[in-house]
């Protein structure tokens, strides 16, 4: 069985997911209804997962999102399955870094606003936020589309007269090469 490169998901399909499932299902859900979950494969990891049809030249496919993180980063991806259980890898990002736990609640914010704005910020949160208490700055410099990006996210605490360092993620990622299921 094969799936041809033209009946892939699209980068844009992809991104349109990717915003959904991290804002209905993952990071602005409520707990009921969040698909967030302790990741079996890392110690204090945590796991959202999501899986849909596919269908492609009247052959079915499984197309499934994971998005992993541990303390200090994370790993996303989309992969194409076919009924054998061969994947096919299509998209990923990857970030590290560390953050002072108080700061974990703006950078949860910051992901929200931007997973629910659906808008590119290299999928992280947006270019500038301010905390809801207004104590905490976060930044988000990126390069480039949903299909290949680099960047640099940060917050910082605003303290009189200057800002100080709170935890930062490096991040990159996008479409992988394109190649068909045998």
């Amino acid at each position: 069985m094969s799936i041809k490169p033209e009946n892939l998901p699209t980068a844009a399909y992809l991104e349109e997911r990717f915003y959904s499932i991290m804002y209905r299902l993952g990071y602005a859900a409520t707990p009921e209804s969040s698909n967030i979950k302790p990741d079996p494969l890392v110690e204090g990891g945590k796991i959202l997962t999501y899986n849909e049809f596919f269908i492609a030249e009247g052959s079915n496919f499984l197309l499934m999102f994971a998005d992993r993180w541990w303390k200090g980063g994370g790993h996303s991806t989309f992969h194409l399955q076919d009924t054998f259980g061969n994947q096919l890898l299509l998209w990923t990002m990857t970030y590290e870094g560390v953050y002072n736990e108080g700061a974990i609640p703006a950078l949860m914010e910051a992901l929200q606003a931007a997973y629910k704005e659906k808008k590119f910020y290299g999928c992280r949160g947006p270019h500038l936020y301010k905390s809801a208490d207004g104590n905490l700055q976060y930044s988000n410099h990126c390069t480039g589309t949903f299909s290949f990006f680099v960047g640099k996210e940060v917050i910082h605490k605003e303290v009189p007269d200057s800002h100080r360092l709170q935890g930062f993620h490096t991040y990159w990622g996008g479409m992988q090469t394109r190649t068909t299921l045998e």
